[in-house]
C-alpha cells in the first residue's frame, strides 16, 4: 500500500492507526458497498497533475474492542456517504502499467521490496511516494 499513498496522507493514517492501537479500539466500516465512482475533476497545477475521484458508498460503522475482539459501538444500519479521493503526480510523469507502482514494484529500479515509511524504495533508496513517477493518493475527504 505504501507505494500508492503520498507522504503526508500516509503520516496522518499511520498516526491514526497508532492512536487506535493505543486506545485498543478501531473504527471499521462493516458491509461496505461502493455504489458509484466518478471522475469529478482533472487539472494541471504548476508542476502537479491532479485528479479527483468521487466515491459513493454505504456501510455500517462499528467500533471494535481490540482486546476482546468484539463490537462495542455501532449497529448494522447502513448509511450512505461520499468521499473524494485526490490523486497527484508530477506534471509530465508517464504511468507505465508494465512497470512501477501499477505492478507493485519500485518505478525507479523495479524492485518488489516496496517503500519504507519514509517513502523511499527499500532496494535503491529513491523517493517514490511523492508522485515523482506515478499517481499517489494525497487526500481523502469524507463528505
Amino acid at each position: 500500500m505504501r507505494l500508492f499513498v503520498g507522504d503526508e496522507l500516509y503520516a496522518a493514517e499511520l498516526a491514526g492507526a497508532v492512536a487506535a492501537q493505543a486506545a485498543r479500539r478501531k473504527r471499521v466500516e462493516a458491509f461496505l458497498d461502493v455504489t458509484d465512482v466518478s471522475l469529478d475533476a482533472a487539472a494541471v497545477d504548476g508542476d502537479r497533475e491532479r485528479v479527483t475521484v468521487g466515491v459513493q458508498a454505504q456501510s455500517a460503522e462499528h467500533v471494535i474492542d481490540l482486546d476482546r475482539e468484539v463490537v462495542i459501538a455501532g449497529n448494522n444500519t447502513l448509511r450512505r456517504w461520499r468521499c473524494d479521493l485526490v490523486f497527484e503526480r508530477a506534471a509530465g510523469a508517464v504511468s507505465n502499467a508494465l512497470r512501477g507502482t501499477a505492478t507493485g514494484s519500485c518505478p525507479h529500479c523495479q524492485a518488489f521490496d516496496g517503500a519504507a515509511d519514509d517513502g523511499r524504495c527499500r532496494a535503491c533508496g529513491e523517493h517514490v511516494t511523492g508522485g515523482e513517477y506515478d499517481w499517489v493518493l494525497t487526500r481523502e475527504t469524507r463528505l
